[in-house]
């Protein structure tokens, strides 16, 4: 267990990533998070108003259990196969760190004094940020939409 909760070094993941991806194209599959995008709007019925999206979503299932298996690996290594580790940095870089202001350089896994600005429990930020971002979202997803509808295939 200390070997999978230990830190690994970044060619071990980078090379599993490249495998991975080595296989997929070998198999002919496009890989993708953004794909996955393109697979819930289809599912969701929007090939009705939008000829891209017009495809069979069924044959991306594999896709869409690999963006699940990547959300829920990712909840569980963080919350059960992590001991909270600290990275561990030189001295001068956190002595350099605390005359910026960051206190926490070394003593913590992320620098509280930037994302303890960003407390979703203030629910003014949340609703009015998530407002800014529907609108912004439902707005470029219309347009797209609207255009969509008068491309020339």
């Amino acid at each position: 267990m200390e070997l999978i909760m230990g830190p690994w070094p970044w060619y071990v993941g980078g090379g599993i990533v490249a495998l991975v991806m080595i296989a997929l194209i070998l198999l002919g599959r496009s890989f993708g998070f953004s794909s996955n995008f393109r697979n819930i709007c289809s599912a969701l019925g929007a090939g009705n108003t939008c000829s891209f999206f017009d495809f069979d979503w069924r044959k991306q299932k594999w896709n869409l259990l690999f963006l699940v298996g990547a959300v829920i690996g990712g909840f569980l290594s963080a919350h059960f196969l992590s001991n909270n580790q600290v990275p561990q940095i030189s001295a001068a870089t956190i002595a350099k760190l605390n005359e910026l202001g960051f206190e926490s350089a070394g003593k913590e896994y992320v620098p509280s004094e930037i994302f303890k600005t960003m407390n979703l429990k203030k629910y003014n930020t949340v609703i009015s940020r998530g407002a800014f971002d529907w609108f912004w979202y439902t707005l470029r997803w219309w347009m797209y939409i609207r255009t969509c509808n008068f491309r020339v295939e």
